[in-house]
């Protein structure tokens, strides 16, 4: 299936979302409240990478 580029840039942009949500909440849980655990706070971690990687391929992709 191809996805046109408004498509994609959609996608991206709840991608990052994601992401973002993923890697605040790993901030707050591992460094302000102190309260997660180590595979809690890895698997945040994580998630915020693959997302935002993910996000940055679609958005990086050739234009149609």
């Amino acid at each position: 299936m191809k996805l046109s580029r408004r498509q994609k840039d959609g996608i991206a942009d709840s991608f990052e979302k994601i992401g973002v949500a993923a890697a605040i909440g790993f901030i707050v849980g591992v460094f302000v409240e102190a309260k997660i655990a180590f595979i809690n706070a890895a698997l945040l971690l994580l998630i915020a990478v693959i997302f935002l990687v993910i996000s940055v391929i679609l958005k990086g992709g050739e234009n149609d």
